[in-house]
């Protein structure tokens, strides 16, 4: 793990960092070393907020990189001497998703160390070249584009998945703060599920980092409730929908429901600016769970919400199914369920 955040090495004053982050945003979009200067130069600091915070809200978001090119950037940064934190803070992954990148590139033999630069010579030689910026929605597309090219071609992680038998209170309680990417889960329905609810919504806003996720299948019946439960906890950020392969009727209700709601919560903001379709299919297999939304919907959730080495945590977890989904496409999985082949029972 990275030691504790050092001070700049550069001092700015607000409206110099003001200026700075216009000109940035308005050229590189979030690119890692310039990312990396700017915390040099104190900027987030300067304004007030976290560097996060910085580039998701005021240049764009975080470009996307292959993972060659991550653990390149890493390897670059650690060479500079940047911790652990710092680094996952240029680059918009967490601490953990470094360590991983460390790893490899100290395991690479032919990977030699580069010699540590001053951060005068860095600011000489990472001009802002003033050009005609890329429009927002072009290079959004773009970054989609690239995003689900690195995201297909990950590799399988082996003993990526790590599942727990038991209630999500307590075979849960050890996931750390600000470490999970994408919570995505879908609980038990009905009202004795409420409890379910509220300790789902204050763990996921404990364990998922600034900018993560939780995505959380739920039903119309209790969308209201759901959602003010979430609200105490996470900002909403909008409202999915699945298409059901065949319609259902509701009795009580007079609906032949032919979708269901996928709700869509971050903390504090949204990392990245993959463009995500809020019409999500499903395949759905009845025949291993009673509840399950089958692999359709999930594998383009994982893929467009994370990047592969990150983790993913599902606190109902059925029979793993989605754990098994999510290693194949290289991230990192943890999950529960009270037995091991999910129980439709509520436990509350």
């Amino acid at each position: 793990m990275g030691g504790a955040v050092s001070e700049a090495t550069f001092q700015i004053n607000a409206e110099d960092a003001e200026e700075f982050t216009q000109a940035l945003g308005q050229v590189v979009a979030g690119g890692w070393r310039q990312i990396a200067l700017g915390q040099r130069l104190g900027v987030p600091q300067a304004l007030g907020i976290s560097t996060a915070e910085w580039v998701e809200r005021r240049l764009g978001g975080y470009v996307r990189m292959s993972l060659p090119e991550r653990q390149e950037a890493v390897k670059e940064l650690t060479a500079e001497g940047m911790s652990t934190r710092k680094i996952g803070e240029v680059l918009g992954v967490n601490h953990d998703t470094v360590a991983e990148d460390r790893k490899t590139a100290v395991g690479n033999p032919t990977a030699e160390p580069e010699p540590k630069r001053a951060p005068q010579a860095e600011v000489a030689s990472e001009p802002i070249a003033v050009g005609n910026p890329t429009p927002p929605k072009e290079e959004a597309a773009a970054d989609t584009k690239t995003r689900r090219e690195v995201s297909r071609s990950a590799s399988v992680l082996p003993d990526a998945m790590d599942y727990r038998v038991g209630n999500a209170r307590d075979v849960m309680a050890d996931i750390p703060d600000c470490s999970v990417n994408l919570v995505l889960t879908d609980p038990p329905y009905g009202d004795q599920a409420q409890p379910l609810y509220e300790w789902l919504a204050e763990w996921a806003a404990r364990v998922l980092i600034p900018g993560g996720s939780l995505i959380c299948y739920t039903g119309q019946s209790r969308l209201n409730r759901d959602m003010r439960i979430f609200d105490r906890h996470l900002r909403y950020w909008w409202l999915l929908t699945m298409k059901h392969d065949r319609a259902q009727r509701l009795p009580g209700k007079f609906i032949v429901a032919e979708s269901k709601p996928v709700l869509w919560y971050v903390k504090e903001f949204r990392r990245g600016r993959t463009l995500v379709n809020d019409m999500i299919s499903s395949e759905r297999d009845r025949s291993a769970h009673p509840w399950a939304q089958g692999s359709g919907g999930v594998a383009f959730l994982i893929e467009n919400l994370t990047e592969p080495g990150e983790f993913i945590a599902d606190p109902f977890a059925g029979t793993g199914r989605w754990g098994e989904i999510a290693a194949q496409m290289g991230r990192r999985w943890v999950g529960c369920d009270i037995t091991p082949a999910g129980n439709p029972a509520v436990v509350a």
